[in-house]
């Protein structure tokens, strides 16, 4: 019998069996005040009044080649362990792509439980999410400060007071870098109700230079290791600048008779430069993420490319899913925008997770022609190809 999806009834379902899943293990209960997304964003397999199968889209967006792309963050997807081995989740997550195609999202990211599901669907692996102990010993301290840096005055404040400070300071740090998510308000207003709601152990503190917020640290105690020092988790680390970082971490450092280390999702890559020498830091919980897209001409032209760079690349694209994606398309750059147009011999044939991983430069062409993931095409273009996708693998700083 073929399940029947219909959206979540009721916000309550959905929590229920994500605790079920993903575990409660803090006894929360639901709380239908939190800002979560709407119930039509969550495709679900009922049987009669029990809900069996999720999978929800969160409305969200990253950054690729400077500029915000749309993407659909597929998230708590499950089936009841009971009805598991009938392609539940299959059924649902391919729900999840279809209504995400027709309201606009161009790309999707997910941390896959199972990845062998996910690339079936057309997700590959594009990118990491992780942390990074950084021992105190390691950070600035307030006497190390230039004068500009120095000036900044760091006091207590409430999200309520740094809403918008904290999406600007953000847009402008995440904006440069390949995978970081471009917060939608759905994400600010999750943060600070998270935020006003937590009893104890976090603290928000916001620093100003001439009368302007040029940095925001969010953070929490996490409990002590054997020697009986904390270490702080830094929910939020947003700065307008170099100064601002350094600052921040001097900030940080005046907790060293208690706390031992910082722990943030931040890359190294964005940070490192402000630590003292950087040769103690450990990384630590890395999550792979997977993205797939969902609009393919959408996706081309939504992310920048290097401004210098002119190419035109025949493609022969096959998407099992999303029919309107496949076809032959000449994928073109040039003055940094992109294009795919229909039409063209379509030199280069692959298949749309394999378009995937390329899109987010994960994916080198001439490695994945050696692999049986692509075939046809010159070896210049394979490396045009390249050189339009080409910049750092995606970080993401967030799990969702």
């Amino acid at each position: 019998m073929t399940p029947t999806i219909e959206t979540l009834r009721d916000a309550k379902h959905g929590y229920d069996l994500g605790g079920l899943l993903f575990g409660n293990i803090d006894g929360e209960t639901h709380q239908a005040d939190r800002p979560w997304s709407p119930n039509e964003r969550t495709h679900c397999v009922y049987e009669e009044d029990r809900l069996i199968a999720m999978s929800r889209s969160i409305d969200m967006a990253q950054y690729f080649g400077g500029r915000s792309v749309p993407m659909g963050g597929l998230s708590g997807v499950g089936v009841a362990p009971d009805r598991r081995g009938r392609g539940l989740g299959r059924t649902v997550v391919s729900a999840s792509l279809l209504a995400m195609h027709e309201r606009g999202d161009v790309i999707s990211s997910q941390f896959p439980t199972t990845a062998s599901m996910y690339r079936s669907l057309g997700y590959e692996y594009a990118g990491d999410y992780g942390s990074t102990r950084v021992p105190l010993a390691e950070l600035p301290r307030g006497s190390e400060l230039d004068a500009t840096a120095n000036s900044i005055e760091f006091s207590a404040c409430s999200w309520g007071d740094v809403n918008h400070e904290a999406a600007t300071l953000w847009d402008s740090m995440a904006r440069p870098h390949n995978g970081w998510q471009d917060h939608r308000p759905l994400l600010w207003q999750q943060t600070a109700y998270d935020w006003d709601h937590h009893e104890g152990g976090k603290y928000l503190v916001r620093g100003v230079r001439d009368g302007k917020t040029v940095a925001i640290v969010a953070y929490q105690q996490e409990a002590p290791v054997s020697d009986g020092l904390f270490s702080l988790w830094l929910e939020q680390l947003l700065v307008a600048d170099g100064g601002a970082l350094r600052a921040a971490f001097a900030y940080l450092a005046g907790h060293g008779t208690t706390v031992d280390a910082i722990k943030t999702t931040l890359p190294v890559d964005y940070f490192g430069w402000a630590l003292r020498g950087g040769e103690h830091l450990a990384h630590h919980k890395t999550f792979r993420a997977m993205t797939r897209l969902i609009d393919v001409s959408g996706a081309i032209e939504a992310r920048g490319y290097p401004g210098g760079l002119t190419v035109a690349v025949p493609l022969a694209i096959v998407d099992p899913l999303i029919d309107s994606n496949n076809g032959n398309y000449i994928f073109e750059v040039t003055a940094g925008q992109g294009a795919l147009t229909p039409g063209g011999d379509g030199g280069i044939a692959l298949g749309i997770g394999a378009l995937s991983a390329i899109y987010t430069g994960v994916g080198q062409p001439a490695v994945m022609a050696q692999a049986g993931q692509l075939s046809g095409g010159t070896e210049v273009q394979h490396g045009d190809l390249a050189a339009a996708f080409a910049g750092p693998a995606p970080v993401f700083t967030a799990y969702f």
